[in-house]
């Protein structure tokens, strides 16, 4: 760590490029925690972290031998050995992979695109406790959705309609799930938020204040707001319903994003190009503005443009009348309301017009044909090229884009996965009745039913979805579904996904918490054949759940690599048993030329005395 954080960058890189200190990162016993509270700095200090983090990644086989040494298959597998070591070292610091959320954008793009860091993020994500709770939480959160959208269609016939009540048999007992459902997500943000305070309150605020977590919570939120409200029969404003609706499928990014690389890639490209596009989306609000107005006015005061009929109406008889009898109150630019003709311009981008709507002076047929070529030609082809080069930046980024959003993905599993373990009780050395130990009680015990908490809410509420759908089954096939065995089998996958993801965390728990009555059950299930097979096929159901979601950007991504570097390591190793093959036989052929010379000098010599 000291040589970390030196000042001078010149000292530090040769420092770090000598083969002592090479040699030195690669021990398991160089790394402790200081290099999380590193990271938990931030700046200067977390930026040297990284450096070293990188450095790790890129330490090849030469580095632990040196450069005079030639390199043996040997060596290559002590190399490995010792890395893999490193890894599993760095592995176990679970405060590690969180304390780099509060690092700046660059630095986690960096690290998080090394060999290292990857392994140890796609480590960290694969596991069946993580695998299993995102798997919940999206299929629930589906659930969610589309039961919300059913209910505020039948607060809408009910509200507008009364009498058809009877017609929704299954509102009330879908609200109650709802409520289930949204108690769960609540206690899971809750729950999250724990989690990462308890590390630290940089990594709170840096992971959990995001724009798609903060979307999350509102839709969740709103949606049990809403759900409340239609339960206890009372209206709600329609915009409410449709932006809670619009939220909720915003949301489901959120779990996306992490789960493939692809899916991360376009997340992160929308940003990109909303970013780039905003100030030219100005100037294109500003003139679409322009047009509506010009026209607007131009019409307006041109005579008789905007009357029903001129010839009677003119005529000044002394009768009142209603602005509705004369003008023309509903046409696009004669109207009162600015809004009807600025969608009307913007209707003239997309190509929806009425060509005699821009009929009745030549000045409206110049400003409509000035509009048509500035912002249908101009201004479209500018936003195509804007958005084609947000594009491309996005994809030459997108390993990185992806290494960050596993980066956070990653940070909230590990963190509420670290606060899952059970710790001792703390001792009372500073006495029984003092305060410090009184908080100490308060926060074991606080943790202890925290624990408990979230497990029984990430367990009952799947039992509990799953129960629902198999007594509505019929209804759901009925309202859902216009094909029943398709119903049928979409009930009974989204059940056995369910069903398995919540075992999985029952599996984790029982290891967590029972250790010991955990390693007698896996004795006995292994001495019982029918409980090791059905084991067995639990644990590959649950991996293909896993390569179907792609969640582990893969799995498959890693195991090409991981067969490409045994590969390479293979050619290499051949490579050097031939070179060596060849040096050898080029110095027998040396050895064998002196003899040679040798003899024939001596022949000389002799020749040459006689």
């Amino acid at each position: 760590a000291a040589i970390l954080l030196i000042g001078n960058e010149d000292d530090r890189s040769q420092i770090m490029n000598s083969s002592v200190f090479r040699q030195t990162v690669l021990n398991e016993k160089s790394i402790d925690t200081w290099i999380v509270d590193m990271l938990q700095r931030g700046g200067h200090t977390a930026h040297c972290a990284v450096d070293y983090l990188e450095f790790v990644s890129n330490t090849g086989p030469q580095d632990l031998l040196g450069s005079i040494k030639t390199i043996m298959p040997s060596d290559k597998e002590l190399f490995y050995k010792k890395r893999d070591a490193l890894e599993e070292k760095l592995d176990s610091m679970r405060g590690m992979i969180p304390s780099l959320v509060i690092t700046e954008r660059e630095q986690i793009e960096r690290v998080s695109n090394t060999r290292m860091f990857a392994s140890m993020l796609s480590n960290a994500v694969r596991q069946p406790f993580v695998v299993s709770l995102v798997v919940i939480d999206l299929v629930l959160h589906i659930i969610y959705m589309f039961s919300f959208r059913y209910l505020a269609f039948t607060h809408g016939v009910v509200t507008q309609v009364p009498g058809t009540e009877w017609e929704f048999p299954m509102k009330n007992e879908l609200s109650r799930v709802m409520i289930v459902i949204g108690v769960h997500f609540l206690s899971r943000t809750v729950s999250d938020a724990i989690a990462m305070c308890r590390i630290s309150w940089k990594v709170f605020f840096t992971s959990f204040f995001t724009f798609l977590n903060l979307v999350r919570v509102a839709a969740i939120v709103m949606a049990m707001g809403a759900t409340i409200t239609m339960f206890v029969d009372k209206e709600l404003m329609p915009m409410y319903l449709g932006t809670t609706m619009g939220f909720l499928w915003l949301s489901l990014l959120q779990y996306m994003k992490a789960i493939n690389s692809k899916l991360s890639t376009y997340i992160f490209a929308i940003r990109q190009i909303v970013a780039d596009v905003f100030w030219f989306l100005v100037i294109l609000v500003i003139i679409l503005l322009m047009f509506a107005d010009v026209m607007h006015i131009t019409k307006v005061d041109t005579q008789g443009a905007c009357m029903k009929n001129p010839e009677i109406y003119l005529r000044d008889d002394g009768t009142e009348r209603s602005m509705h009898d004369y003008w023309k109150i509903d046409e696009v630019y004669c109207t009162r309301r600015p809004l009807k003709s600025y969608l009307a311009s913007v209707a003239v981008m997309l190509g929806e017009f009425d060509l005699s709507t821009y009929e009745g002076s030549v000045y409206l047929n110049v400003v409509f044909l000035a509009f048509s070529i500035l912002v249908i030609i101009v201004m479209m082809n500018i936003m195509i090229a804007i958005v084609t080069e947000a594009y491309i930046k996005t994809q030459v980024r997108s390993e990185k884009l992806f290494g960050r959003a596993r980066l956070y993905f990653a940070a909230n599993h590990i963190s509420l996965e670290s606060c899952m373990h059970p710790v001792r009780s703390p001792n009372n050395d500073d006495g029984v009745g003092s305060c410090k130990f009184r908080w100490k009680m308060f926060k074991w015990y606080f943790f202890w039913f925290f624990r408990i908490y979230v497990i029984f809410s990430v367990t009952v509420t799947p039992i509990i979805g799953i129960v629902t759908m198999a007594f509505m089954r019929d209804w759901l096939i009925h309202s859902f579904f216009q094909i029943p065995w398709l119903g049928y089998v979409t009930i009974v996958a989204i059940s056995s996904i369910l069903l398995l993801s919540t075992v999985m965390i029952m599996r984790y728990a029982i290891v967590t918490f029972a250790p010991n009555f955990s390693d007698k059950m896996a004795e006995r299930m292994n001495s019982n054949r029918l409980c090791s097979i059905i084991a067995q096929m639990f644990s590959r159901l649950f991996r293909i759940i896993t390569k179907s979601m792609a969640m582990i950007p893969g799995i498959k991504e890693e195991e090409e690599n991981a067969n490409e570097e045994k590969l390479m390591a293979h050619l290499n190793s051949i490579e050097e048993s031939t070179r060596r093959l060849i040096l050898s036989v080029e110095m027998r052929n040396n050895e064998r030329i002196q003899v040679l010379e040798e003899k024939i000098n001596m022949n000389l010599a002799m020749k040459e005395e006689f």
